[in-house]
């Protein structure tokens, strides 16, 4: 129930939020973290910043004459024509009828917006997309589609199937995204011929979005059982790990206990190492050893970086000789990991522990060492794209971008309702409304007027909405609290966490001891032509499963560690330098933007 309860919620907060009429903005624009950064290129300007088909200073009178730009509903006025816009949303197996959803009737009703839905399932999501494309009869606006960004760069800049939607943004006809285009949010949205073909999805900074990376607990009740501080540095982690091995606090006999849980392919936990190096990486992965990252402010390959991987390794097999991890640790699967830890056979965990029912655990503190003097996390991303595109061939561009902003906006109540459900009863339409949880102390669904044996995500999947959008600003904390307030309830403007409450326990301890260690790393969205794409490709096909083979040899004592010369000349024949090169390239590009 935990667990369902927790996952409709991380529904909610992605639709309770996006509409409303919105003041101009000035051209610093808040981030969603409540920051303020100057964009280099306005919503409305092309990369060379020459005013584009909209412009940023547009007026009223340029858009057509059926678009109310007075306020923000309804999009299309009372006394023009109907217009009905084709869409294709990947749904859930279970969404009821797109008409007989609330969110169909809260569009047409609300809005004056009527959409002609095509469903599309994540089952066949990669095959119908690829015949949709490469048909040339695209819908209007393509929601949930998962765009890649070498899609985006394909389908929008070299085969111009996308629309431009950059041309269209602006204070007049899109306010909600130039209030969020922050400089962040531009760069992971723009590809290099400077045009946006997908909109964001917002997402909190590190104190509301922890938990997305740099992820690791340690069972904190054996620490104190023993008399050990929270380790802050790799020797202090490493004698813990010995420490507890020796202890057995679970009694399960110390042959049977692996301190250091979770395997290379599944649940990993050996990226953590890598960071106490100096690898500020966005991967804990297989394929972190060869996925690039910031080191000393540099970009580099950790397996290419063999001076100080090298040390990686001499760990790793001293940990794996002494039963510190696993002696199946390449091949053990999830089931048995997480068996291992609910049995008391492993003191780390690579997720949090709570999911087991386990509150005893802490999130581990970044970790300085010889190689790093300073603590750092690699921070988590607020931005991610590919969830919206509009075809570049619709009849209704501005109508089409009006409609998508009020997914941004985030005045009004009403416009923040689309996966939460109306607070208003005269928007319910003979749905759940949602009411204020004095317990949760949030706006939550009335579970008590569900049909029986419907929990919340079941009831907001068949009933509410069929799925959640994968794009808009629903997922900020400003969009629940100002949802709470429209609803006459005081929420605090940041998380506030209850520490017996197990959900709220393990993100209260990555708030305090991971995110003040945050820091940028190597970027998660970036964008290349489609010949870099295929070089990238086929240079990872080739080096990646070599790394995770020889390092595995490495670490188990197949392969001997005065050889670790030899692996290099042997990532070098591979192409490892071009690889190398390559990131290097995206990277300065990327801080060029």
């Amino acid at each position: 129930k935990g667990r369902i309860t927790a996952m409709a919620m991380a529904c909610v907060m992605l639709f309770l939020s996006a509409c409303g009429s919105q003041a101009p903005q000035e051209s610093a624009q808040e981030t969603g973290s409540g920051e303020s950064t100057q964009s280099e290129n306005a919503p409305g300007e092309s990369a060379s910043g020459e005013s584009t088909q909209a412009g940023s200073e547009a007026s009223a009178s340029e858009y057509p004459d059926y678009l109310n730009l007075d306020n923000t509903y309804p999009v299309i006025k009372e006394d023009a024509e109907p217009i009905k816009l084709r869409v294709a949303m990947t749904m859930q197996d279970a969404a009821g009828e797109w008409d007989d959803l609330w969110l169909s009737k809260f569009f047409f009703f609300f809005f004056n917006i009527e959409l002609e839905m095509e469903y599309l399932y994540f089952s066949t999501l990669s095959e119908r997309k690829s015949l949709m494309l490469n048909s040339g009869d695209l819908p209007d606006i393509m929601i949930n589609w998962q765009f890649t960004t070498d899609e985006l760069v394909k389908y929008g800049q070299e085969e111009g199937l996308l629309l431009a939607c950059d041309e269209y943004m602006n204070e007049t006809l899109t306010p909600g995204l130039v209030h969020y285009w922050s400089d962040e949010v531009r760069k992971a949205c723009t590809t290099p011929d400077g045009h946006v073909y997908s909109l964001p999805n917002l997402k909190d900074g590190s104190d509301e979005n922890v938990g997305s990376l740099s992820r690791l607990f340690i069972n904190k009740a054996w620490l104190d059982e023993l008399g050990l501080e929270m380790p802050r540095t790799l020797d202090e982690f490493v004698d813990a790990m010995y420490a507890i091995k020796e202890a057995d606090p679970a009694g399960v006999g110390s042959e049977n206990l692996f301190p250091l849980g979770g395997g290379m392919t599944t649940e990993n936990t050996t990226w953590y190492l890598l960071n106490a190096l100096g690898y500020n990486t966005a991967s804990t992965t297989v394929n972190a050893s060869a996925t690039p990252c910031i080191r000393d402010g540099e970009v580099v390959i950790p397996v290419y970086d063999m001076d100080v991987y090298q040390e990686y390794l001499k760990l790793m097999n001293q940990f794996y000789q002494d039963g510190i991890i696993n002696s199946n640790f390449f091949t053990i699967e999830t089931t048995e990991v997480n068996a291992q830890m609910n049995a008391g056979q492993t003191a780390v965990y690579n997720n949090a522990p709570f999911v087991s029912g386990i509150s005893t655990w802490a999130a581990c503190y970044p970790l300085t060492s010889d190689w790093q003097e300073e603590p750092e996390a690699a921070d988590s991303p607020t931005v991610t794209v590919g969830g919206v595109a509009i075809s570049a061939d619709t009849e209704y561009p501005e109508l089409c971008m009006r409609f998508l902003d009020i997914f941004y906006n985030n005045d009004p109540d009403s416009c923040r309702q689309f996966w939460g459900g109306p607070g208003d009863p005269k928007y319910d339409y003979g749905f759940v409304t949602v009411r204020w949880d004095e317990e949760a102390q949030e706006m939550r669904m009335d579970a008590s007027k569900f049909p029986e044996g419907y929990a919340e995500w079941d009831y907001m999947v068949e009933f509410m909405a069929g799925n959640t959008m994968d794009f808009g600003a629903g997922g900020l904390r400003e969009s629940i609290v100002k949802r709470a307030e429209d609803n006459g309830h005081e929420m605090a403007p940041h998380q506030e966490y209850d520490v017996t409450i197990p959900d709220h326990n393990w993100r209260a301890s990555m708030v305090e001891n991971v995110v003040p260690y945050v820091k940028d790393t190597f970027p998660t969205i970036y964008y290349v032509d489609a010949e870099t794409s295929q070089r990238l490709t086929d240079l990872l096909t080739v080096i990646q499963p070599y790394v995770e083979e020889q390092t595995a040899l490495f670490i188990s004592g197949g392969r001997p560690l005065s050889e670790t010369s030899d692996f290099v000349e042997e990532l070098k024949g591979m192409g490892m330098e071009e690889l190398l090169t390559i990131y290097k390239d995206i990277y300065t590009a990327y801080n060029n933007q």
